[in-house]
C-alpha cells in the first residue's frame, strides 16, 4: 500500500516538474523565437509527431476545440430549466424548448439565439456518431498556408491541425435539420461562428 502512494507522489512530482520545464521552454524559447526560425520549426515537428498525444490530451482538457458534434439535438444539461452542467445530466432526455420557454418567460427576453460553428461545432462533425452518420462527415487535418504560419507560426500546432476537423461535404442537410429542430424548440435564431477555420480546411 505504502509503496503505491510513494510511487503515486513520485509519478506527481514528475509530471508536475515536466509540465512546468515544457511550459518555461516554450514560453522561453518558442514563443518569442522569430517565425521559420530553428526553435519553431523544431517545436512544430515535435508537436506533430511524438509530442502530438500530449498536445491533444492538453487540447482536449483545457478547451472545447477539439471536441465534435454528436447529435443535431441538445443534451441533457437541457433537460429542464434548472438543469446545468454542474449536474450529473447523463441519460436524462433533452427538453430544449421548455429551457427556451423559461427563459423567455423569466426574464422577460422576446428572442433567443443558440451558437453554432461553421462546421457544426469546434472540431466539426463526429463521423462515428451514430446520429451523424447520415452526413457523412470525414476528418480532414488542417494545412496553414506558408502566410499564415509567417503570421502565426502557433497555428502549426493548432487543434485542427492535430486533430482534425470533421467536415461535411455537404452541409445543408445538418443545417436544415439543426436549424428546424432549434426553430421547433423555440429559439428564433441562431449565431454562427468559427468561418476562419474555412481556409484551413479548403
Amino acid at each position: 500500500w505504502w509503496l503505491v502512494r510513494l510511487y503515486q507522489k513520485v509519478a506527481g512530482w514528475v509530471i508536475g516538474l515536466g509540465t512546468a520545464a515544457f511550459l518555461i521552454l516554450y514560453q522561453w524559447v518558442v514563443e518569442p523565437a522569430a517565425p521559420g526560425s530553428l526553435p519553431v520549426r523544431a517545436f512544430a515537428h515535435a508537436a506533430q509527431t511524438f509530442l502530438r498525444p500530449l498536445m491533444l490530451g492538453f487540447y482536449s482538457n483545457a478547451s472545447d476545440f477539439t471536441r465534435r458534434l454528436t447529435s443535431v439535438k441538445a443534451n441533457g444539461k437541457f433537460s429542464g430549466p434548472d438543469a446545468g452542467p454542474d449536474e450529473d445530466w447523463g441519460g436524462r432526455e433533452e427538453r430544449l424548448w421548455e429551457v427556451v420557454a423559461a427563459i423567455k418567460k423569466r426574464y422577460g427576453v422576446n428572442y433567443v439565439y443558440c451558437w453554432h460553428g461553421l462546421p457544426a461545432y469546434w472540431a466539426g462533425v463526429m463521423p462515428s456518431s451514430p446520429g451523424m452518420q447520415k452526413y457523412a462527415a470525414s476528418i480532414m487535418f488542417a494545412q496553414p498556408t506558408p502566410g499564415v504560419l509567417e503570421i502565426e507560426p502557433s497555428m502549426a500546432w493548432n487543434p485542427a491541425v492535430l486533430a482534425g476537423v470533421g467536415v461535411l461535404h455537404d452541409p445543408r442537410h445538418l443545417y436544415n435539420d439543426m436549424h428546424e429542430y432549434l426553430q421547433d424548440s423555440g429559439v428564433d435564431g441562431v449565431k454562427v461562428d468559427c468561418q476562419a477555420g474555412v481556409g484551413l480546411v479548403g
